[in-house]
């Protein structure tokens, strides 16, 4: 549990710097965006100057204002940089940021079950107990039981012994053999019987003559 408390300890601190650099970035950024807006609108102050000149200066200002007009398309396209990039940062610090909220919500989740875990260990004791208490019930009844199907056990083969030597018994056995022996004999009788039918029966030799005949 404490190296639990120590890994969130080591985790927050390094997100406390993370989300600071991130901060940082953006501030910057944010900066230098607003410092080249103040130069573009600089600049194009210098071209509203410029020309309101008269015709006689206008080609002495000439180079000034093309040089003018690509400084604020490079700015422009500065800018356009500037802003992508602060996009950007900003997605990849909500991302991080939603990162860090689902492993602060899982440590979270894994500290209370850690400050379960003394009522965890108390149900198993509980538990382990019972399961004690019933294998020592169980020990001490299993000898009277052992017992008492031993006797059940000899209880069966004697009368299973008087059972078989009995007059009773015996004659059941005997007719019991008797009984076989006739149905072994009247099985193999009807199979006699049935071939020698087959043996003289005539009629579809009688059937194939006449057909003949009548051809």
């Amino acid at each position: 549990l404490k190296l639990k408390e120590m890994q969130m300890d080591e985790f927050l601190d390094a997100y406390d710097d993370l989300k600071a650099n991130e901060e940082a970035r953006i501030d910057c950024a944010s900066n230098e965006i607003i410092r080249t807006l103040e130069l573009i609108s600089t600049n194009g102050t210098k071209l509203d100057l410029s020309s309101q000149i008269t015709d006689t200066d206008n080609s002495a200002l000439q180079g000034n204002e093309n040089a003018s007009a690509y400084e604020l398309k490079d700015l422009h396209v500065r800018l356009q940089e500037e802003l992508l990039s602060a996009e950007e940062m900003e997605e990849r610090l909500e991302t991080t940021n939603r990162n860090i909220s689902e492993r602060m919500d899982d440590l979270v989740q894994k500290m209370k079950q850690f400050e379960n875990i003394d009522a965890l260990k108390s149900g198993t004791e509980l538990k382990r107990q019972d399961l004690e208490q019933s294998r020592k019930e169980f020990e001490n009844v299993l000898p009277e039981t052992e017992q008492y199907c031993q006797r059940l056990l000899e209880n069966l083969a004697q009368k299973k012994s008087s059972l078989e030597n009995s007059d009773e018994y015996i004659k059941l056995k005997n007719v019991q053999k008797k009984w076989q022996y006739v149905e072994q004999s009247t099985a193999l009788l009807r199979e006699t019987v049935a071939q020698r039918k087959a043996e003289t029966n005539y009629q579809d030799f009688k059937d194939e003559v006449i057909l003949k005949k009548l051809t």
